[in-house]
């Protein structure tokens, strides 16, 4: 005879539990991630085998808030993906935004939300200090997962309609903050910043400084996405910012980033090139070799045979604690690090981050050429791209490279 499966429900005060041989075990917050693991724990613990997309919702009318976020999270988990199955940066915007919204309205019942939740989930957002940009796009987010819940008859279409009518934080009419304007990196700072950088983030901010990509592209660039055909090469990202509106995204890479990028060929055409690990590595042969300035007592040489057995682990560890290539946070962490380390060298650099770089370049490339030639660099392009312009565009940044390896040939011959 089949098991009795017991059944995951919801309390009156919001807390999940399950009732089992006549005791009530609760789970935590009914509809939450955790308390449904607790649960499928609980069932494999009295070896009832099933799945949590078997548990049911509660009732239309006693649904709160939190249990729809708990199943559209599922949902977007396969929705919000990249081209190589990984999660994409819209589905963490969209989780960051439905955690806020939990915070303010996650014991609500979904079929009472109404236009004073989302004025209190704005406060909320004022209050953390953030920008009036970014509120508003949070708020638009939530207001979509409510469309999807109506969509889906997870709650009444009214809801969703009664949210469309708060509008969004206007300029100059709220105490929220305004976002500050990107600046460009003075040239000085960024080269007063790459001797305190490992050679893989060097070799990154110098890539994406010149050929003027974004932090995001530079992170994800590999071996086989680069054409070197011609004495221009030319990087394909396999994702950009672009890539869901089916825009095609060509970056150009002069003579003067090429040297830069040659050394760390060495891999397979699927590798990418800019990798934690490479700078674990580098990291790891250059510890021990400096005494510490402070350090008063000799080396004696057990020491030196401790930090050959720590080192052989390091490097038996090191390939299993580190992800195979960057990100924009680690990236942009790694900067952060070579600045502190800077500091306490006595040597002061202005805080900044690789989202800047694009913009530095873009400003000098307008100065040296024109703004029509910065544009292109940068891959600024209308929607309705047809192939025949694509091509054309291809042209026209390969001229651009040329020019400007010209440009810096001489500036450099002439320093």
């Amino acid at each position: 005879m089949r098991k009795r499966v017991p059944k995951y429900r919801r309390h009156k005060s919001g807390a999940a539990f399950v009732e089992y041989q006549g005791k009530r075990i609760y789970l935590g917050r009914h509809g939450t991630a955790e308390s449904r693991k607790k649960y499928r724990r609980f069932l494999e613990e009295i070896e009832i085998k099933t799945d949590l997309a078997e548990i049911e919702l509660s009732p239309p009318e006693s649904r709160s808030v939190v249990e729809l976020i708990d199943k559209y999270l599922d949902y977007a988990r396969t929705y919000y993906v990249n081209s190589d199955g990984t999660k994409s940066k819209e589905y963490f915007a969209m989780e960051s935004a439905l955690r806020h919204a939990d915070a303010v309205m996650g014991d609500d019942l979904a079929h009472n939300v109404g236009p004073r939740a989302m004025l209190r989930l704005q406060d909320r957002l004022i209050k953390l200090d953030q920008c009036r940009n970014v509120i508003n796009r949070t708020v638009s987010r939530v207001k979509r997962f409510f469309r999807w819940a109506s969509t889906n008859e997870l709650c009444p279409a009214e809801v969703h309609a009664r949210l469309t009518c708060v509008r969004g934080l206007a300029e100059g009419r709220t105490t929220a903050r305004e976002s500050a304007d990107v600046t460009p990196v003075p040239r000085a700072v960024i080269d007063a910043t790459l001797p305190w950088l490992s050679p893989v983030v060097r070799a990154m901010v110098q890539i994406e400084h010149i050929c003027g990509m974004r932090p995001s592209e530079t992170c994800i660039m590999r071996k086989g996405d680069i054409d070197r055909s011609r004495d221009v090469w030319l990087y394909t990202p396999q994702r950009h910012k672009g890539t869901w509106r089916g825009q095609d995204r060509v970056v150009a890479i002069p003579v003067v980033a090429q040297s830069i990028l040659r050394p760390l060929l060495d891999r397979g055409d699927g590798d990418h090139l800019f990798s934690p690990k490479d700078s674990e590595r580098h990291r790891n042969e250059l510890r021990g070799r400096q005494p510490s300035a402070s350090r008063k007592t000799k080396i004696f040489p057990s020491e030196l045979r401790a930090r050959a057995k720590a080192k052989i682990k390091r490097r038996a560890t090191a390939l299993t604690r580190f992800r195979e290539a960057y990100d924009c946070d680690s990236y942009r962490r790694a900067i952060g690090y070579a600045i502190k380390k800077a500091k306490r060298n006595g040597v002061e650099i202005p805080s900044w981050t690789p989202y800047r770089l694009r913009h530095s370049m873009l400003t000098e490339i307008s100065q040296l050429l024109d703004q029509q030639a910065a544009q292109r660099w940068g891959g600024h392009d209308s929607l309705d791209t047809t192939s025949i312009y694509v091509e054309r565009q291809t042209n026209e940044l390969i001229e651009i490279a040329r020019k400007l390896d010209r440009i810096w040939a001489a500036k450099s011959e002439a320093s």
